[in-house]
């Protein structure tokens, strides 16, 4: 990677952490592009070359940190799951503990990113960041074992990380209409359905 190119990464970078840090104390609606730009020490101008406005920023931040909390989740799944013979079911129960204990730790990143979570999976083979779709693909590949095709695979992931994301943010964040503990066996029972139906 060339200097200047790890240059812009670096600032790009720092704009991101400057807004996730500025949305979470003060929330989005309250946060303005020149907060942003006084914060992180940079020319409003220089803003505009990285993203489009606030949402634009908003959209990358929420993008980064999925892709930082799902490489903490799947590496540490993935440690299990790989050392292990599963069955679809201890499969699913497995991410699904790695992803409750996550988020209930993590809760002031679900704060901004909210029902989000699962928003790179839209997006997983246009990540630049080769650690996360390696790990990705070698789920991919374990559920290839269960007898999903490659495509049922991607599209029930989709489902159930959509489903469990909107679940955990409204459990995890506000505990209405349920607690995160009250609806996880729920949860569980619906993601394995889910996953059974692409077989």
């Amino acid at each position: 990677m060339s200097e200047k190119l790890e240059k812009r990464l670096e600032k790009r970078k720092k704009i991101i952490e400057t807004g996730f840090a500025l949305f979470k104390k003060n929330t989005v609606a309250a946060t303005a592009i020149d907060d942003v730009v006084k914060a992180a020490g940079i020319a409003r101008g220089t803003f505009y070359l990285y993203f489009r406005d606030k949402n634009d920023l908003l959209e990358q931040i929420i993008m980064h940190k999925s892709a930082e909390n799902m490489r903490i989740i799947l590496n540490n799944f993935l440690l299990e799951a790989e050392n292990t013979q599963l069955t679809l079911r201890d499969f699913i129960t497995s991410f699904l503990r790695h992803y409750f204990d996550f988020m209930e730790s993590n809760k002031d990143i679900l704060a901004i990113v909210q029902k989000n979570t699962s928003s790179f999976l839209r997006f997983v083979k246009d990540i630049p960041d080769a650690e996360i779709r390696d790990i990705y693909n070698r789920i991919i590949k374990k559920m290839e074992n269960f007898g999903f095709s490659c495509e049922n695979a991607n599209k029930a992931i989709y489902i159930v990380a959509e489903m469990v994301g909107s679940i955990c943010a409204d459990a995890v964040l506000v505990g209405k209409p349920y607690t995160l503990e009250e609806i996880k066996p729920s949860v569980l029972d619906a993601s394995v359905a889910v996953l059974e139906s692409f077989i």
